[in-house]
């Protein structure tokens, strides 16, 4: 039950972004939650989103936005994790909003 918790998961990430990891799958897969999450623990956000949300553009631009290097944890949807700006996945690789982003925060 608490693990399904939006505002005490969300509370938790103030004190350790890895606090997403404990949460409910629900949570996990919850698009909305998971787009709060990137505004406060962008890597976490992308680590422990379920599978399909990692591949989703606003999630990844809302953890980019927040750190440029969660941009290296993002996966295409065949799941290739992302190593670097430079190997990226043509789905990001002409995606200037999102390449603008990660460059200003590195």
């Amino acid at each position: 039950p608490l693990r399904g918790d939006r505002d005490l998961v969300l509370a938790a990430l103030g004190k350790n972004e890895k606090a997403i990891a404990y949460a409910a799958t629900s949570l996990k897969s919850d698009r909305e939650f998971i787009l709060a999450v990137a505004g406060k623990a962008a890597t976490a956000a992308i680590v422990f989103a379920a599978t399909p949300l990692r591949a989703d553009r606003d999630i990844v631009l809302a953890a980019v936005c927040k750190s440029g290097g969660a941009l290296a944890t993002a996966s295409c949807t065949c799941h290739h994790a992302l190593s670097n700006i430079l190997e990226l996945k043509s789905v990001w690789a002409h995606d200037k909003e999102l390449l603008m982003a990660t460059l200003c925060q590195n």
